[in-house]
């Protein structure tokens, strides 16, 4: 991988292979593609709507979901934020119970918990 400079482990600014951001099916990816697979990066955009003139945004070329672009992880008004959201992962890989595993009772108080309102007393 290419790389221009490193922030806690996260490629910062690297240089991607051509085609990077291409449509391209992961099966037919070129092989030097197939090394970002699940391996975040952010770029600096320059974004005068952002606190220091800079917006930061995170990518993954990720195994599952949309494999054949990299995913947009979110953008941020600084490097710590996106370094964050980098390690962490997307917001939409955030553990939701299965029903198997909780009961419809506990499971709405594990959304109540992630959306901000009582989806239990809606009816």
């Amino acid at each position: 991988m290419n790389q221009t400079r490193l922030a806690n482990g996260i490629n910062v600014d690297p240089v991607v292979p051509n085609e990077f951001w291409s449509f391209i099916p992961k099966e037919n990816r070129p092989e030097g593609h197939l090394k970002w697979l699940d391996k975040p990066f952010i770029l600096t955009v320059a974004n005068l709507h952002f606190p220091g003139g800079n917006r930061y945004d995170v990518y993954c070329l990720e195994t599952g979901g949309t494999s054949d672009r990299p995913a947009l992880w979110g953008m941020f008004g600084t490097l710590e934020e996106a370094i964050q959201r980098a390690k962490e992962g997307p917001p939409w890989r955030k553990h939701v119970p299965r029903s198997s595993e909780k009961s419809s009772e506990e499971a709405c108080e594990v959304l109540d918990s992630q959306i901000g309102h009582n989806l239990s007393e809606t009816g």
